[in-house]
Order: C-alpha cells, then structure tokens, then sequence
C-alpha cells in the first residue's frame, strides 16, 4: 500500500522514493503488529527514525551488507531526499485518517484519490469481505498470527 502510495503521489517523477528504501525502512519500524492498521501506524510513525547521518551523509543501510548505502544517490540529487519526507508526510497525513476515524471497507477521498481510485475500487470489495470474519473472531485472527510466528515467519531474517 506504502509503494502504491508513492507511485500515485509522484506519477512517473524519476525522483520518487525507491522502493528498496520504502521496504527498507518498513521492516526496520515494524515491531511485530498484529494487524495491518496497527503495521502501518508504527511503520508510518518510526520509519524515518532509520535513516542515519553518517559523516553528513544520509545512510539507509542495505541490512545484507551494512556499507551498501540505499540513499547514495541523496547526496547527489537532494530532491530524492526532499521528495521522500514530503512522501512519508503525506503518507502518515492520508493513512492517519483512515485508521484514526473510519470503519473496515470505508476509505476517506483523501485516501482514495491517493492510492488511485481505481486501485480501490478493486480492493475494497475484498476488504469488505474479509472485515466480518476479523470483527466477527478476532480470536481466529490471532491464533492465525500465532501460528505464522510459530512456523518461523520471521519479518527481518537478518536479525537472527
């Protein structure tokens, strides 16, 4: 969803955010929630808390080699830099409205018109579907989590 985001908020500018920066930061801020809004709360808040300064350099370190540098072309083309905080804020503005104030399978205009109204008219009826079953057994949703971290569905494997 945070890459769909990105594509319709830049539409085509080479300067967007990369995708491996975005993934990147995403399981560095994931903390092991159980459910995607709560996923998305914690990633959209702590994310940027993983891009270092390193000798006046910003660093998002590649977390398979740690002198790999994601964000090497920032300190060449500053509008890289400058585009992904304008994302991420527009990102947090537009998610904290949904998952602050709307119910499973309603999505606010803003929210819409950010992941692109045709991405979500194809998923909402989807979520629509699924939203009973998880308001309905949550219980079935976290036994489910459960036996995912206990099958070994580690997030960040190379933290082992």
């Amino acid at each position: 969803m945070l890459k769909r985001h990105r594509d319709t908020t830049f539409n085509g500018d080479e300067d967007k955010p990369i995708s491996i920066i975005i993934t990147t930061l995403s399981a560095h801020a994931y903390s092991g929630e159980e459910t995607i809004g709560a996923a998305l709360r914690t990633i959209l808040k702590n994310m940027h808390l993983y891009v270092e300064e390193r000798d006046g350099i910003k660093w998002v370190e590649n977390p398979v080699n740690p002198a790999e540098n994601f964000a090497d072309k920032w300190a060449e083309t500053p509008e890289k830099e400058k585009k992904f905080f304008q994302w991420m804020e527009r990102a947090q503005r537009d998610f904290g409205l949904y998952l602050t104030a709307n119910a499973y399978g309603e999505l606010p205009d803003d929210l819409q018109e950010a992941l692109s109204r045709e991405t979500v008219e194809k998923v909402l009826p989807l979520i629509a579907l699924a939203a009973p079953a998880i308001i309905s057994s949550p219980e079935a949703v976290s036994a489910e989590v459960v036996k995912i971290k206990n099958e070994g569905g580690a997030t960040k494997p190379w933290c082992r």
